[in-house]
């Protein structure tokens, strides 16, 4: 799913008239959110007394 995520970010870059779909974006802000959540699991098993203000 990353590696998707990355080639359509590098045609939206590189590729400016390549349109991405309203659907596409808000699939992909929610994929990052779950990854950042993931992280910060991680992290605070690793590490209690890290705190993330996201």
């Amino acid at each position: 799913m990353y590696d998707y995520m990355r080639k359509q970010r590098h045609k939206f870059i590189y590729e400016p008239f390549t349109p991405c779909s309203k659907k596409e974006a808000q699939d992909a802000i929610k994929s990052a959110e779950l990854f950042v959540e993931e992280i910060s699991k991680f992290i605070k098993k690793k590490n209690p007394q890290v705190k993330f203000n996201f």
